[in-house]
């Protein structure tokens, strides 16, 4: 005799996942199988937000990212930031260019192999930035200067874990997406799979 197996979760209609980006965020996340959403909704509003602060800087969205990934990760080939944005040789050499002329970034030899050139960031990043979001940062100090010191820690131990999981994730795409150009260069382009909004799984959003 077989064990039944339990049935599988119901497919989510459209309205479904649109009612469910519309609820509160508060309540939404709170929902164990809802987080993923809750966090776009939250990446989203931050994403909003560090549009007005590259608006104010005047950066685009790759320079933005190029100054975030070097902020980070330190300095690096030019080969090497284009794979991480990403994008090719040739726009990340006018991106290096252009960050380079409004001093936000430079370029220097490779103490390691003076003939390999490096890209790091420089103070007027931070000179600039702090001009522009100086105030949004006063006031989440302040919020957080509000909260029991325990409390604020957890966070940060969450928002870390989850800032490594995203990267870990966002690094696989990569891999993939560089993988499927291979492919696609060898003869084997890979099929892009479609799917009816009618039929998108719970966690889809």
């Amino acid at each position: 005799m077989t064990e039944d197996l339990p049935a599988a979760a119901p497919a989510a209609s459209w309205s479904d996942v649109v009612a469910l980006m519309r609820q509160d965020p508060r309540e939404l996340g709170r929902d164990a199988s809802h987080a993923p959403r809750f966090l776009r909704r939250y990446g989203g509003s931050m994403d909003a937000l560090t549009a007005q602060f590259r608006r104010g800087m005047g950066l685009n969205a790759h320079e933005m990212q190029a100054i975030t990934t070097l902020w980070e990760f330190g300095r690096m080939t030019m080969t090497e930031l284009g794979r991480r944005i990403p994008l090719s040789r040739a726009a990340v050499t006018a991106l290096t260019d252009r960050l380079e002329q409004v001093g936000f970034v430079r370029r220097i030899p490779d103490p390691a192999d003076r003939r390999r050139i490096l890209i790091e960031v420089t103070e007027g990043v931070e000179v600039a930035g702090d001009r522009v979001h100086h105030a949004w940062d006063d006031r989440v100090a302040a919020y957080v200067r509000e909260l029991d010191p325990a409390d604020w820690a957890r966070v940060v131990d969450v928002l870390a874990d989850l800032r490594d999981m995203a990267q870990a994730e966002a690094a696989d795409l990569r891999e993939q997406a560089m993988d499927g150009v291979e492919r696609v260069v060898g003869g084997a382009k890979p099929k892009r799979a479609t799917r009816s909004t009618e039929e998108l799984p719970p966690s889809w959003w």
